[in-house]
């Protein structure tokens, strides 16, 4: 009888990395983006069916890989866009013709290849777009403001629903922050602020301009948060958040330097989609079950 031989798996799935929450590693990208997009259209369905809607956030740093596949996946063709509130996580504040300008990704990527009612596509405004710049305190409670905007936007279509289901069904986050590392001034006030919606100075980034984003309060009230880290590029995030998954998240400098590592949800989940380029040779765990 002819022994078998046993071929070793050429692409063998990497150590797990100890991050917060749940962690799906594959060795490939596009293992991790079908995984990712599986877990999405749960969450979509569920949320529709309990709901009545679904709102999403979206990151357009380190997601264009994934909003991709949930528009050309065949698989991914029973998502409920038609009942979905399309938000955006963060938007620079320049004119509509500057490239840095992420709503036109956003419009390419998801709004023209789906069939969700425009109605329900909320894009960030900006004072580059003509709005009145309001300084000072009195900034919190004027309209003018884009941050005041966006978050009285969400208020008013997060409102419909019962007190304690008033939040974001799911956020998608790339596994690069658009702004970098965080100074401690900006996050204090992320911290502190009992804000939905901020605009941070650009001298706090450390950018040539202003930044109007979801503060951490509310990403943390989401029911999911999703972070796809593909690409050796994200492996430094992966690496810090891993090294701290023991500490406070809402306290560690780690997690204040890297909001993708603090963003430990309040009452829902967080869910990593890594392939084998983003994991650390260090902080690994147990080798990873395919979830």
């Amino acid at each position: 009888m002819t022994a078998m031989i046993e071929l070793e798996d050429p692409s063998p799935t990497p150590p797990k990395p100890r991050l917060p929450g749940s962690v799906v590693v594959r060795s490939l990208p596009d293992d991790a983006l079908d995984a990712a997009a599986a877990d999405f259209l749960i969450q979509a369905q569920n949320c529709v069916r309990t709901f009545g809607d679904f709102h999403l956030a979206v990151s357009m740093t380190g997601t264009e890989a994934l909003l991709r596949r949930l528009m050309f996946d065949p698989a991914l063709r029973e998502l409920p866009w038609k009942r979905t509130h399309l938000w955006m996580v963060d938007e620079w504040d320049v004119p509509a013709d500057d490239s840095r300008r992420l709503f036109p990704l956003l419009q390419e990527l998801i709004v023209e290849p789906s069939d969700i009612p425009l109605d329900q596509v909320h894009a960030i405004p900006v004072r580059a777009d003509g709005l009145k710049a309001v300084k000072g305190k009195a900034a919190k409670n004027k309209p003018e403001a884009p941050d005041v905007r966006y978050e009285a936007r969400l208020r008013e279509y997060l409102g419909w629903r019962e007190k304690g289901h008033d939040r974001l069904d799911c956020v998608l986050l790339g596994g690069v922050s658009v702004t970098g590392p965080r100074t401690n001034e900006v996050v204090r006030a992320n911290e502190i602020d009992e804000r939905l919606v901020r605009t941070v100075p650009a001298k706090s980034l450390g950018t040539a301009v202003d930044l109007v984003t979801m503060t951490t309060r509310m990403l943390r009230g989401a029911r999911l948060i999703s972070v796809v880290a593909l690409g050796s590029e994200t492996r430094l995030m992966v690496e810090q958040a891993a090294g701290n998954t023991e500490k406070n998240y809402a306290a560690t400098d780690a997690a204040r330097e890297f909001p993708r590592s603090g963003l430990v949800p309040l009452l829902g989940e967080l869910c990593w989609y890594l392939d084998a380029d983003a994991c650390p040779p260090m902080n690994a765990g147990p080798s990873a079950a395919q979830a």
